[in-house]
């Protein structure tokens, strides 16, 4: 018998072709779910980008009959395509999300301007800002380990005050169950409490007159933080 020899058009690929598109999925989908779930892009996130392009580059290299059907649409009809547009829209979202936080823009859609400055507040904070009597103002806001999902809300109304007043307003944030003393000496007895005090020369805060803010409230917060700067009984009113 004839021995029959395999021509490379009939030669099966030890990977299937198709496998390299799973694996894009699946790292776009990694990539998705660091985008939504983490504070910051991490190395993860981009990781799972990073395989997705390397696994779509494999797959047009591998079966190139194949993007080349999807480029001239003669597999349109089959449906295809649907997961070529699927990561090409997921790849844009991604892009565009990563250059909007990286210029820093936010926009806060809450009725009540719950996570940035009312106008009221941001004009007190610029002028505070400006003040060149005014010392460095330092929040600690304290969280218990049920309190996550409060601190990383409260973050973006911190970034806030500390934006508009040119960095003269800083926070930090402490585990209340990890730093026990701070927090007996700051007078804190609950999750989401916040000191505001005066920052020293010498970097210390002036805890003797400080003041203690039960919860983030944006006027009170600001009332507070007006009060401590002035070192009197100043008062803000908000219309």
């Amino acid at each position: 018998m004839a021995e029959q020899h395999q021509t490379p058009e009939n030669e099966q690929p030890f990977i299937p072709p198709y496998y390299m598109l799973i694996l894009a999925l699946v790292g776009l989908l990694v990539a998705v779910a660091v985008l939504f779930t983490q504070p910051t892009f991490s190395v993860v996130g981009w990781g799972g980008l990073g395989i997705a392009a390397l696994s779509l580059v494999a797959w047009v290299l591998m079966a190139p009959d194949q993007a080349k059907g999807v480029l001239t649409g003669r597999i349109m009809r089959f449906g295809g395509t649907s997961l070529i547009v699927t990561v090409v829209v997921l790849v844009a979202l991604i892009a565009v999300y990563s250059a909007v936080r990286g210029l820093n823009v936010r926009v806060d859609l809450t009725e009540r301007d719950t996570y940035s400055l009312t106008v009221e507040s941001e004009n007190a904070i610029v002028a505070l800002g400006a003040d060149p009597t005014v010392p460095p103002i330092k929040l600690t806001a304290f969280y218990d380990a049920s309190g996550a999902g409060q601190r990383d809300r409260d973050a973006l109304l911190f970034e806030d005050y500390v934006q508009k007043s040119n960095g003269k307003i800083s926070y930090e944030f402490v585990d209340m169950d990890r730093n026990p003393l701070l927090a007996d000496q700051m007078g804190i007895s609950g999750s989401g409490q916040i000191f505001v005090a005066r920052v020293n020369e010498d970097g210390t805060q002036d805890t003797e007159n400080g003041e203690m803010v039960n919860f983030v409230s944006q006027d009170s917060l600001t009332n507070t933080i007006l009060r401590v700067a002035a070192a009197g009984d100043f008062r803000a009113y908000f219309v």
